[in-house]
């Protein structure tokens, strides 16, 4: 299974590699594209944790729910919940009229790091500084934390959500 907060420290570790001099760019373009995995993992896992349950993680019901979801589906659904006010569907998803400002934060964060691995990944002009890397790694962490500290309903709304496939 993947292990987000690992992802995390190998993210890190690519940032800091450098002890003199500036990190490589592969490090740093890696190290985006690490803590865009991590936040994304941690999602998935979360979801199926909590719909099918840890305990069942072996189980196919589980990897279903895992592979469930959709990087495209969740990058639009943190763009709608990423405003003050929400649109219908969202606020029939959600049961309220405006996301809480944690659910805000995921959903920026997601967003953010999606954009950015896409860049570190597929664009090969353009440098990454370190400090860009640094707070991508730091947006991934925090929104891991926010995501785990939701309550409950909260978070189940938010990632069945981000999971299914409805027109938006």
């Amino acid at each position: 299974m993947i292990d987000s907060r690992r992802l995390l420290v190998v993210a890190d570790d690519l940032v800091s590699r450098a002890k003199v001099g500036a990190p490589s760019q592969t490090a740093l373009r890696r190290a985006i594209s690490t803590a865009y995995y991590a936040i994304f993992n941690h999602i998935v896992r979360s979801a199926a944790d909590t719909l099918v349950g840890a305990k069942h993680r072996k189980s196919p019901r589980y990897a279903l729910i895992y592979r469930a979801f959709e990087h495209a589906r969740m990058r639009q659904v943190s763009e709608l919940l990423d405003k003050h006010t929400l649109g219908g569907k969202a606020r029939n998803a959600l049961g309220m009229s405006e996301p809480l400002p944690d659910v805000r934060d995921i959903a920026t964060a997601f967003a953010n790091l999606q954009e950015w691995r896409h860049w570190a990944d597929y664009d090969p002009a353009g440098t990454i500084s370190r400090s860009d890397a640094k707070e991508m790694v730091a947006q991934a962490e925090l929104a891991i934390r926010k995501l785990d500290s939701l309550p409950i309903e909260e978070r189940k709304n938010l990632l069945v959500f981000m999971m299914t496939s409805s027109r938006l």
